[in-house]
This record gives structure tokens, sequence and C-alpha cells, in this order.
């Protein structure tokens, strides 16, 4: 597990034959998944005890959709399935955040308890490119849902390698299996990145809004 303030992200996988790996591929495409809701731990990834159940969702985004509709499920879940049949792992990282930190960016609300869910999705998606580019899985699929069952907003996202890009373990009790592990510098890099962008965008918005204040000043100096 590596720390960086705010976020810390847990990673784990299972090989191909786990109950768990097949559970999800069946989640993918139900309600709870595309609407969001309660998932049931058995059609959890995660369901394992790996970060407690149920499991509370607002439904499924991925780098290129903000929610999967059941079509663009059905075309993820053929992606996990074929990944399945090709060998690939399921890898399972969970992003997890400081609450306070989420305030403090303006993200959470704890008194309305809002979240705004497009800055943790984009938070992820720099997270999920840059660790993708680092363990070189470009053409890697994944998806994640928001989930709100612990104590700290998380986000739980599963990942595939339906091609087969995943280097192989050369030696060993695991020899031709695909590396599981993820390199510590790659989600050192994820993490780093994901922060940076957030806190980019923070500062960004500060200054356009102390631009807006200016501006109205002028404008109120000159009436």
């Amino acid at each position: 597990m590596e720390k960086t303030p705010g976020l810390v992200a847990v990673t784990k996988f299972v090989r191909p034959g786990s109950a768990v790996y097949a559970s999800y591929i069946n989640y993918m495409d139900r309600d709870e998944a595309v609407h969001g809701g309660e998932i049931h731990p058995d059609y959890s990834a995660y369901s394992e005890n790996y970060m407690g159940n149920p499991e509370k969702t607002t439904g499924l985004f991925s780098m290129d959709y903000d929610r999967l509709s059941e079509d663009t499920a059905q075309i993820y879940k053929q992606q996990f399935r074929q990944a399945q049949e090709n060998g690939s792992l399921l890898w399972q990282t969970v992003l997890s955040f400081d609450n306070q930190w989420l305030e403090e960016l303006g993200i959470y609300d704890p008194t309305s308890q809002t979240l705004d869910e497009s800055r943790v999705r984009g938070m992820t998606r720099v997270f999920m490119k840059t660790l993708l580019d680092k363990e070189q899985l470009t053409l890697a699929s994944w998806t994640a849902a928001v989930h709100y069952n612990t104590d700290n907003i998380h986000v739980h996202v599963a990942i595939v390698d339906p091609v087969g890009q995943r280097e192989r373990v050369p030696d060993g009790k695991y020899a031709g299996e695909p590396k599981g592990t993820w390199g510590i510098r790659s989600l050192r890099a994820a993490k780093s990145a994901a922060v940076n962008e957030t806190r980019r965008i923070k500062n960004l918005s500060g200054h356009i809004s102390r631009q807006a204040s200016s501006l109205q000043s002028l404008s109120t100096l000159s009436s």
C-alpha cells in the first residue's frame, strides 16, 4: 500500500478461474451496475471481504463513459469475458479518498453529503491512464464505480487485459502466467498524476473566480 495525502490505492488480483472473476462479469449487466444501488455480495468483484459489504454504488463508468448504458455495459462485459477466456487476470484496485481532503478541494460537502462525482471520475481516469501507460497495458479495459459504503468515499476499479499485452512471469511456480502485481513506481506515478491534476483544476477554478470578482469590481466602480 502506497499513500499520497488524501488518496490511498489498494490493489489485488484474481485468476481467470476464480469465482470472483465470473461473478463480476455476471454483475456488469445487472440493473445496479447500470443504474447504481446496493450490490449483492455474490456479484461483487470485492466479495471476499475486500472492502466490506454490502456495496453501495452509483453505477459503472469507464475511461470513455460517465455512466454505462445497458448497451455499453454489454460491450464491456464481452471484453471482460474475452479477457477471461484468454487467461487474463482480473485486477481489483480501490482508490480511497480522505473526505476532509475532498472537502478542501471543493469536491465533497459534508453538510449536504454531496459529492462532485465528475471530478472523482476525472481523478480516476488520470490515475488509470498513468498506471496503464506505465505498465504497458495501453489496450486494457476497465470499469469503475464510486462507492459510499465506508467512512471514506472510494472508487472500485476492475481491470482486464483482453488482448494479452501483459508480460509473463519468466520462471518459478507461476512461470508463463501474466504478471500480477503493479509496479510500485507505476502506482506512485499514477497517484501523483491524479492528485496534481486535481489540485491544478482547483487552482485554475480559483484563478477564474478571482478574475470574475475583479471584473465585477471594476464594473461596479465604473458605473
